[in-house]
């Protein structure tokens, strides 16, 4: 399955350069952005499955007695917000099907059973920029 399909992981990765530096010094480095449409049971806030905190966890918990390539270094990450009549929300299924007016509706628990297009899981939209 591909990101562009509608059942799967959603997730796509992308390779960049970060410049850093000013005047005749300057550095660049690879990262990887994984820009992700997680699924989501909770408000992705109290998400206690939420791929950043643990991130942070592991970075905290092992930073100083780990080799380097063990665990991924997440430089940052956070959730996509989206500027909806005049206030920020967090980018979730949710926030565009009510940004169009409709209630998104899970799916059903009987895979047998026919559903709409409104029959759609919660998905959380992050993006992680990481280094190795």
């Amino acid at each position: 399955m591909s990101a562009d399909d509608m059942l799967g992981r959603h997730t796509r990765c992308f390779v960049a350069t970060r410049h850093s530096g000013s005047g005749t010094e300057s550095s660049a480095n690879e990262v990887v952005i994984k820009d992700a449409w997680s699924p989501a049971k909770h408000p992705p806030l109290e998400d206690p499955r939420d791929e950043i905190k643990l991130l942070r966890k592991i970075h905290d918990t092992f930073e100083q007695d780990t080799p380097d390539h063990i665990y991924p270094n997440m430089l940052v990450g956070s959730h996509v917000r989206l500027d909806q009549k005049d206030k920020s929300v967090i980018d979730t299924t949710d926030a565009i099907f009510n940004a169009a007016g409709v209630d998104r509706i899970d799916p059903p628990s009987d895979p047998g059973t026919t559903s709409a297009w409104k029959h759609q899981p919660l998905r959380a939209h992050r993006r992680i920029v990481m280094s190795p």
